[in-house]
């Protein structure tokens, strides 16, 4: 039905309800879904997007972590080298501290042995030199005693002779 002005069909709504409107509704109904399709894509790129977010902000607070922790542990280094070093260097002084000590026991069991040593030769001698005195006493007891008599014999030959 060609209007008046208007050289097209007017619409006929019997045929548009029979016809187009079931393919209008189907195409609707597939447009609908792909939207749902392409939400849901969307909702997954948004979600995506988040997780790379929280993962990117996890990564760098673990950055940082590391950071800190490898500088505790550098620090941590340097003051176990520090005192390696002073150990180190105890070690050593308390080694020649040893050494020194080792030395000086030596030297005075050294100079114990010397004088050990010389001990026992002076007793030997003082011991053959009393051995040798004692036979001079009882030598000089005997020659006293000789001469006692002789003295004695002396004095009775000299009394004779004044008598």
């Amino acid at each position: 039905m060609p209007g008046l002005i208007n050289d097209t069909a007017a619409f006929d709504p019997v045929e548009y309800y029979t016809k187009q409107l079931p393919l209008d509704l189907a195409r609707l109904t597939e447009l609908r879904d792909e939207l749902r399709k392409r939400q849901g894509a969307m909702t997954a790129v948004d979600e995506a997007q988040k997780d790379r977010d929280a993962a990117a902000a996890e990564l760098q607070s673990a950055k940082d972590q590391a950071a800190k922790l490898m500088a505790e542990a550098k620090e941590q280094a340097a003051k176990n080298a520090a005192k390696a070093a002073q150990l180190n260097d105890r070690e050593k002084a308390v080694e020649q501290a040893d050494a020194a000590g080792r030395a000086a026991v030596a030297e005075r069991e050294r100079a114990v042995d010397l004088r050990e040593r010389n001990v026992g030769v002076r007793e030997a001698a003082v011991t053959d030199k009393e051995q040798a005195l004692a036979a001079d006493v009882a030598k000089l007891d005997a020659e006293k005693t000789a001469f006692n008599a002789k003295v004695a014999a002396f004095q009775s030959m000299a009394a004779q002779m004044k008598a």
